[in-house]
């Protein structure tokens, strides 16, 4: 906010624009599929491989099951959460420059539109 005074920034890297909207493996009438897409699924296997296989992920489930009995187990709840936070930012900020690539611009009022509330939504309508 401070830097651009609160205005529009555009981003011309070639690069970052074939991230937010380039698709790849096109050939004939396919029309290839996003980049973001195939972030997204990449993203969601990698999440699913280490909840499902590895430690980290048996003990992230048994912290949110019961973190007394994750504690009594043996599993460092401090380290966890610290895990979990960082995982959480770099996500977060993955999801940032996807945007960006995707508008092709830096907004620093992107975040303030009110759609946390559509979030949340969309959340609890995936669980339910």
């Amino acid at each position: 906010m401070i830097a651009s005074d609160g205005c529009l920034v555009g981003v011309i890297d070639q690069n970052l624009a074939y991230l937010g909207s380039g698709r790849f493996l096109q050939f004939g009438n396919f029309p290839g599929i996003p980049v973001s897409l195939a972030l997204l699924i990449a993203v969601a296997f990698i999440g699913h491989f280490v909840l499902k296989s590895t430690v980290f992920g048996r003990s992230l489930y048994a912290m949110g099951g019961n973190p007394a009995a994750a504690r009594l187990a043996g599993i460092n709840l401090n380290r966890m959460r610290y895990y979990i936070y960082a995982i959480s930012g770099a996500l977060s900020g993955l999801a940032g420059v996807l945007v960006t690539a995707r508008t092709s611009s830096g907004q620093p009022a992107s975040g303030t539109q009110g759609l946390e509330l559509e979030a949340i939504t969309a959340v609890f309508s995936v669980v339910l």
